[in-house]
């Protein structure tokens, strides 16, 4: 196993980007939600993708896909 420097990719031009590098610059994406019922703001909460099914479940009020992981995130959810 090795790990190039940061900011370093070994790519040919081909592809686009490359995720799974072990820095911060590459393991956190920003999750952006805008629309009716999104409350504005910048929130620093830690999210996971698993969290974006049942946010957008709770934006639609559409019920909880079957095994659903994640949680809602309320913090971004203007109350009904």
């Amino acid at each position: 196993m090795f790990a190039f420097n940061p900011f370093v990719i070994m790519e040919d031009g081909t592809q686009g980007a490359e995720h799974g590098a072990p820095y911060d610059y590459d393991a956190h994406v920003p999750l952006i939600l805008f629309g009716p019922g999104v409350r504005p703001g910048i929130f620093a909460a830690d999210v996971s993708p698993v969290d974006l099914a049942p946010t957008l479940s709770g934006l639609t009020g559409i019920a909880l896909p079957a095994g659903c992981e994640g949680r809602v995130l309320s913090e971004a959810i203007d109350p009904f």
